[in-house]
């Protein structure tokens, strides 16, 4: 079952739209895009559970809240508002569009059987200068700085994973699949091998071997990391203690610790197919 937003030249995806139900166009007019969406994972679910009420299910929602053009939303007071207060309202939307989805799922018993994963995309964009705790978050979308790449991970399951929970695991979205096989009770085809590992023990609170690196690239520009320390495609290594803030070039010879980080960061460029490069060059940045 789908229902896609793929005529951008045509419709917007947001009041009025234009969408392809299972491959076949479709036009909603007076309807709010998302609010379509979103009632379409409803339908489905009450779908298969008509078929079969021990019937398991998987929905993927890749909202369009928030994104350009900022457009006024159902609970906006105006349209006739500015593009920050449209910006404001869609973030607000898709808050009130994830209550309404645990709400559904609490009406239909299922919450404490389904996981619910949110995630965004990208990070900020370099138009809207983001703020967290008073001070300017570095990056933008489509820049492998840490403001880019680094985005919320909010799993909710009730009765499995205990409210409030926190972790510091470093995940990417490599892992989701290893990690939905592993919860579902799949076996993977043997010839299947994924790039990402499961961290299904964490949301059942065990322990998990953390990764030591997660990689991510755009274009031509990409970065291997772990906690502290990030190697870029120009074979610059940053400390990123604060790297939501700051990003900090270290010539790797000149700390031990450094040297250590780069070595390991370039055997993680190794194992994926990246030449080596020397740590000789000098930070330009």
């Amino acid at each position: 079952e789908t229902l896609l937003w793929n005529d951008r030249n045509t419709t917007d995806r947001y009041w009025n739209p234009n969408l392809y139900e299972n491959g076949e166009k479709k036009s909603f007019p007076g309807r709010y895009g998302p609010d379509v969406m979103q009632d379409a994972i409803f339908t489905f679910i009450d779908k298969v559970r008509k078929e079969d009420p021990e019937k398991p299910f998987f929905a993927y929602y890749a909202s369009a809240l928030p994104h350009k053009p900022m457009v006024h939303t159902p609970d906006s007071q105006s349209a006739d508002i500015s593009e920050l207060e449209k910006y404001h309202d869609m973030v607000l939307y898709m808050d009130t569009q994830i209550g309404r989805l645990r709400q559904e799922l609490d009406k239909r018993n299922l919450s404490e059987s389904t996981l619910l994963i949110f995630t965004g995309d990208n990070g900020s964009i370099a138009s809207t200068k983001e703020v967290i705790n008073g001070r300017q978050v570095l990056g933008g979308k489509a820049e492998t700085k840490d403001g880019g790449v680094r985005v919320p991970l909010i799993c909710y399951w009730p009765g499995t994973i205990k409210p409030g929970q926190k972790t510091n695991a470093l995940v990417d979205f490599s892992d989701f699949f290893p990690t939905l096989i592993e919860l579902a009770g799949v076996d993977r085809p043997g010839t299947v091998r994924p790039d990402g590992s499961s961290f299904a023990p964490l949301l059942r609170g065990q322990d998990l071997e953390n990764r030591a690196w997660v990689y991510y690239q755009i274009d031509g520009k990409y970065a291997v990391r772990n906690h502290d320390w990030k190697l870029n495609q120009e074979g610059i290594l940053f400390d990123m203690r604060q790297g939501i803030h700051v990003e900090t070039a270290i010539a790797p010879k000149a700390d031990p610790k450094a040297r250590d980080a780069y070595d390991q960061l370039n055997a993680a460029l190794i194992e994926l197919g990246i030449p080596q490069r020397s740590y000789e060059r000098k930070p330009t940045r």
